[in-house]
């Protein structure tokens, strides 16, 4: 076999190959190539081409199909490029969208702000005006503090002086009317005069009192008080001397037995605090009665042959209160003490720390005004706090 028909039959092995691998694809070169070696025979073949010149063509269209396949290749990496470049531009597109969207936030953000900006500034305002209000407010509290203070304390020397005026009245009246006597049960006939009543006294100091020369009793004036009526009244006698007096008052207790009576010629409001204040019992070491007044119960008595006063309080928790209540606890201490020896027990809720270091434990305590009365108190009667001994 000559050179030439080797060499093509190598070319139609390579193209036969070919066909079989790619039945629809080729360059044109390969293609035409194809049909001429398929209509021509090897002979003329071989005087047509000349051995290097078949070859060299066969060379350069399988790098000529290599060419093309790249190019094909790069055409579909081309398209791939070109789908994706469609799919950022529409990326871009939602990216302008969101953009445009985070500015239309961004600018509600920033206008937020500006507003609680000002809402800052609105409330630090506000906060300034409470806290001066608040200051104010403390202020007038502490003026009115103050003002209620001076208030209080003019209004308790004001009743201390009424007090002690009341009193000094009470006093002289009481005074004024220490020769009279009053006769109760003594009875009364029809149509009697002064000089009658002297009478009827004179003749009941002779029979009931024993009294041998009542007529030497010499009085002022005797006189019946009261109306008309079923009983008698009474009968109210002043004595001219003060010491006759005193020896009928002593023989007062031969009528224990009997209807009549004899009483000293008190005041009202005298007689009220005697009703309401004497509270004696001698006869058994404990209190058989009880003085119930605002807020306390106190109450006298003799233990062991010591005379007792006894106090339970209660006291408010309004300073101006507290102070009124130990005002008037003092004055009934006033009231109770009748002798010197006389010892003082006082207990209950006072709602006042004595001493802040001692008193209490934590907290802010302050010290009460009314602490100054209740100190008055303890001082004015040498009262002791059992928990310091």
């Amino acid at each position: 076999m000559s050179l030439n028909n080797l060499l093509v039959s190598n070319v139609k092995r390579k193209l036969h190959r070919r066909d079989s691998s790619e039945s629809s694809s080729g360059s044109p070169v390969e293609k035409r190539l194809k049909e001429f070696l398929s209509d021509t025979p090897s002979d003329a073949i071989d005087d047509e081409f000349e051995g290097d010149e078949v070859f060299q063509a066969l060379e350069m269209s399988e790098t000529l199909a290599k060419k093309m396949e790249e190019i094909s290749r790069k055409l579909n990496k081309l398209e791939v490029i070109e789908e994706k470049m469609r799919k950022l531009d529409s990326i871009e597109q939602k990216m302008e969208n969101f953009s445009s969207k985070l500015g239309e936030m961004e600018n509600s953000v920033r206008a937020l702000r500006r507003e609680l900006n000002s809402s800052k500034v609105a409330q630090a305002e506000l906060d300034k005006t409470v806290k001066d209000l608040k200051e104010s407010v403390d202020f007038g509290h502490g003026r009115i503090d103050q003002v209620e203070l001076k208030a209080f304390k003019h209004d308790s020397a004001l009743k201390e002086a009424k007090e002690a005026l009341e009193k000094k009245y009470l006093y002289l009246e009481a005074y004024s009317r220490r020769e009279n006597l009053k006769f109760a049960g003594i009875p009364e006939s029809e149509g009697e005069s002064q000089e009658d009543t002297r009478r009827t006294l004179v003749e009941f100091l002779s029979n009931q009192l024993g009294f041998h020369h009542p007529e030497e009793i010499e009085f002022q004036r005797i006189h019946r008080i009261g109306k008309k009526g079923d009983r008698p009244r009474m009968i109210i006698a002043r004595f001219l001397r003060y010491a006759d007096r005193e020896r009928v008052m002593k023989n007062a207790f031969k009528l224990k037995e009997t209807d009549f009576k004899i009483f000293e010629d008190l005041p009202k409001e005298l007689l009220s605090l005697r009703k309401k204040w004497i509270l004696y019992s001698y006869k058994k070491p404990t209190v058989r009665k009880k003085l119930k007044t605002i807020g306390s119960v106190s109450g006298k008595a003799q233990l062991q042959g010591s005379d007792y006063i006894l106090g339970n309080v209660y006291a408010p928790n309004k300073i101006k209160e507290q102070c009124n209540f130990f005002v008037e606890l003092q004055q009934k201490l006033d009231d109770f003490i009748t002798i010197q020896d006389q010892r003082i027990i006082i207990g209950g809720d006072f709602n006042v720390i004595m001493d802040q270091n001692l008193d209490c434990a934590g907290g802010l305590p302050k010290e009460k005004e009314s602490v100054k009365f209740l100190n008055d108190i303890c001082l004015n009667y040498d009262l002791i706090d059992i928990w310091k001994l």
